[in-house]
């Protein structure tokens, strides 16, 4: 946010944590180059998540004639701003799809699973559908972002893209990790995660900001709003997770029951358990009174709690590349250095705007 100058500390600290993360990986490509990779599209994917739900919310605003975001709109830019260097760090990834793919690795020519499917799972046409993605992303985000425009034609344009994109890319980036287990609810949940992670986003900011003086014009009634949100998408998520665990316990189908058997086996059943109490059920607690939406404190709070447990959520995801020999604990060292890393990147270029 151009309007409040970083001071040098902080701009020595990002760039520190950028330094930290790219070190992480080089060394995590030495020892787990699968890991080191997983690493990268963990973080990478969190933080485009924020960068997406920008132009997404200005959408739904735009079309429900919704005003009350206006006073809080450079926050929606600054959140936007990292999608390019989202764009580099998925061409970066490429470079490791082998290694990180199942149907990618070179051994994949001799499964006769992969080779039915080669049309969809071979590299180039999943660089080209990345490169799809990310361009309509970013072309059709940055002009609700602009806010150049005040018709409803570009909303309503974007959320259709997006909708397509999104779960298009969440099955490719995510989903294809384990490409012979299958959800036709995965793609809404992922959705729902970026949501409420957007919204959690939104929230942290913008208490922040108000703390130092910023955005005077936001009251209470602004707040109040924003907490319903994070308060409705927190419980949004939790339908959609049970939704999924509900039935796939219920059919105990084989082919169907290695998504979550994998989860319980590693990184364990303590993770497993934390991704809904974090993501779900203290977010519920702490903002269930009218009141508890107004509040700063508990909405900021509630608010880093749930961009905790989106990390743990994504973790959960793509456990299946960063299962190791030894305890999760120790293995996230990586996961965790690498995403410090893409963290300074998101907040350099948040800071840029």
């Amino acid at each position: 946010m151009k309007n409040a100058e970083s001071p040098r500390s902080y701009r020595t600290a990002l760039a520190g944590a950028v330094v930290i993360g790219a070190a992480v990986f080089a060394v995590g490509l030495r020892s787990s180059p699968r890991q080191a990779w997983a690493a990268l599209l963990l973080a990478n994917f969190y933080f485009l998540g924020l960068s997406v739900f920008a132009p997404v919310f200005l959408s739904i605003q735009r079309l429900a004639s919704a005003q009350w975001h206006e006073p809080f709109r450079r926050l929606l830019r600054a959140m936007f701003a990292y999608l390019p260097v989202g764009a580099l760090l998925t061409a970066l990834l490429l470079l490791g799809a082998r290694r990180l793919y199942p149907w990618a690795a070179p051994e994949a020519a001799q499964d006769a699973y992969f080779r039915t499917h080669a049309g969809f799972f071979n590299l180039p046409f999943f660089a080209l559908r990345a490169a799809l993605y990310l361009a309509v992303w970013h072309f059709a985000g940055r002009r609700l972002v602009a806010g150049n425009d005040a018709s409803k034609r570009p909303a309503a344009v974007f959320l259709i893209l997006f909708a397509v994109t999104f779960s298009l890319a969440s099955v490719d980036w995510l989903m294809a990790l384990t490409p012979r287990w299958t959800s036709t609810l995965f793609p809404w949940y992922v959705f729902g995660g970026t949501l409420i992670e957007g919204f959690a986003a939104l929230a942290v900011l913008l208490v922040w900001a108000r703390r130092r003086g910023l955005f005077a014009d936001v009251g209470e009634n602004c707040l109040h709003d924003l907490g319903k949100m994070v308060f409705a998408f927190s419980f949004f998520w939790g339908y959609l997770w049970l939704s999924q665990y509900l039935l796939i316990w219920y059919a105990n189908l084989p082919e169907e029951t290695t998504f979550f058997l994998a989860q319980w086996a590693w990184p364990g059943p303590a993770l497993f358990w934390a991704n809904v109490i974090v993501n779900f059920a203290v977010p519920f607690a702490l903002l269930l009174g009218a009141a508890a939406k107004k509040n700063e404190r508990l909405l900021l709070a509630a608010g880093l709690i749930i961009l905790a447990g989106r990390w743990i959520d994504l973790y959960l995801l793509i456990s299946p590349a960063f299962a190791v020999s030894g305890s999760p604990a120790r293995a996230a060292w990586l996961p965790l250095g690498v995403f410090a890393g893409v963290a300074g990147l998101y907040l350099q270029a948040a800071a840029r705007d």
